[in-house]
């Protein structure tokens, strides 16, 4: 029963982490990395996938998404370029 609320509570972490990335990308930075300039096939979901990973990762704590994503999404241009 723990896993299975704790799966719905990291699905809906990442649902709030993609909305909130989502806002920042009408307002880039000159740090932020957009999901537009990834040259990767299904880039928002390997984006997606990797900053959900870091916070598995991690402590677990809520209210980091923004900066996972925004690694992930520099990790995988790294890794590209």
């Amino acid at each position: 029963m723990k896993s299975t609320t704790k799966t719905k509570s990291a699905k809906a972490s990442m649902q709030r982490a993609e909305v909130r990335a989502a806002s920042h990308l009408d307002k880039p930075k000159e740090t932020a990395i957009t999901s537009t300039t990834l040259k990767t096939k299904n880039s928002f979901r390997d984006v997606a996938l990797r900053a959900y990973q870091l916070w598995q990762q991690g402590d677990q704590a809520h209210g980091n998404d923004v900066e996972h994503w925004l690694l992930a999404e520099r990790q995988i241009l790294e890794e590209v370029n």
